[in-house]
């Protein structure tokens, strides 16, 4: 039993397949949204789930290395032979404490994106990310980019708890989409992800044509693993581990079902899939001596998120309210 060819947290695509490691092929999805030229494209699923990696595939197609793809689904319905400036923003690497930080860290990566595309531009002194996009785009032609942003909100999700920089950074995100929806001719493709789609901060509000495919029906299953995909790519790893327990595989697939399955992500709750983080940590970790092998390896990743905290403390607020109002 091979478990090398795990593929862990590995979010570089290229990483991912030059090691030869397991790569659960939902490229014919990937292929149904590259070809869309025309709209924005918004995608929010929890964290682990591969957002990074889904990204970081996109990011590879339109570079067209076409190498790292052969054998996948996609291969054969791929024809666009155009090589794109891609720019690929992970606003996890974003976070600050203000927005004067935000704005340097902002500009810094936008810097290095574009000189990665050939293209040295100064960062101005005013540190507006604004400005520095559009001194770049305005050396592009059209259809030339391809725009890439994870984690869109892992800046604002970070400074909920203080109202004012909040604020500040929203307008900021806010100026900046305003001015990729200036240009947006210049765009072949546009790809953004996150946690949740913030309602009522205006974020968003350049783009009326944004593409929400969150919960789409088509795309239920494009992050996490159905259960054809288990038996498909883990499936001997599965058997292995029921000649261990001494039970059958479906016995085993029936715990790792019970306890990792259930995530429904589109609108018609007929697609139910795998947590991707809880699956592989399962087999990573699987120890036959251990009374119960089925972990919650998800919800032990780390602390909870600012934004989960702060539900759990709405809620609490509330409950303290209801019984005030209901003692008086």
């Amino acid at each position: 039993m091979d478990i090398s060819r795990l593929p862990n947290a590995v979010k570089d695509f290229e990483k991912l397949i030059t090691e030869g490691r397991i790569y659960v092929d939902k490229s014919d999805l990937i292929y149904s949204l590259a070809i869309n030229n025309s709209q924005p494209i918004f995608l929010s699923r929890p964290r682990r789930f591969g957002k990074s990696l889904l990204v970081s595939t996109f990011e590879y197609l339109f570079k067209q290395r076409l190498d790292l793809f052969k054998g996948l689904k996609i291969e054969k319905l791929w024809k666009d032979q155009c090589t794109y400036k891609v720019i690929h923003l992970d606003f996890a690497n974003a976070k600050a404490n203000n927005q004067t930080e935000f704005n340097e860290v902002f500009c810094e990566l936008l810097s290095n994106e574009f000189n990665k595309n050939g293209l040295k531009v100064d960062i101005p002194k005013s540190n507006s990310p604004r400005n520095l996009y559009f001194k770049f785009i305005n050396e592009c032609q059209k259809n030339e980019v391809v725009l890439l942003i994870d984690e869109y909100d892992a800046p604002l999700t970070n400074l909920m708890d203080d109202k004012n920089e909040f604020e500040k950074i929203r307008k900021d995100l806010s100026y900046f989409y305003d001015c990729v929806k200036a240009n947006s001719e210049k765009l072949r493709f546009l790809f953004i992800t996150g946690v949740t789609r913030y309602s009522n901060t205006s974020i968003f509000s350049a783009f009326n044509d944004l593409y929400d495919i969150s919960l789409n029906s088509n795309y239920g299953s494009l992050l996490g693993y159905t259960d054809t995909e288990i038996d498909t790519y883990f499936g001997d790893y599965l058997k292995e581990f029921a000649l261990q327990l001494n039970t059958s595989y479906e016995d085993v697939k029936a715990n790792l079902k019970k306890n990792y399955d259930g995530y429904c992500f589109e609108e018609t709750a007929s697609i139910h899939v795998y947590n991707t983080w809880s699956v592989i940590s399962f087999i990573n970790g699987f120890n036959k001596n251990v009374s119960f092998p089925y972990k919650p390896y998800w919800s032990n990743t780390g602390a909870y998120s600012t934004l989960v905290m702060n539900f759990l403390k709405d809620i609490s607020n509330l409950s303290k309210v209801k019984t005030v109002h209901m003692n008086y």
